[in-house]
């Protein structure tokens, strides 16, 4: 019986680790995602849900929303 409780236990905390590590990665993929570019000397254009936005991005450093905006 006693053993079996064991491997429970054990099983438990290796699904939070597993969960915990999906998270980490989660977060940290959207976060590297949310940020973009404009080389100097080109602008770009930022899509919403695939609709371009009437002024173009200029040159710099810029956020975008993951998975909902795109940047061409």
């Amino acid at each position: 019986m006693a053993y079996n409780n064991d491997s429970e236990d054990i099983a438990k905390i290796i699904k939070k680790v597993t969960l915990s590590v999906l998270a980490i990665i989660l977060v940290v993929s959207t976060a590297f995602t949310s940020f973009y570019t404009v080389n100097s000397g080109e602008e770009a254009v930022l899509l919403t849900f695939g609709k371009a936005d009437v002024t173009a991005i200029q040159p710099g450093l810029h956020f975008k929303y993951p998975f909902i905006q795109s940047v061409v």
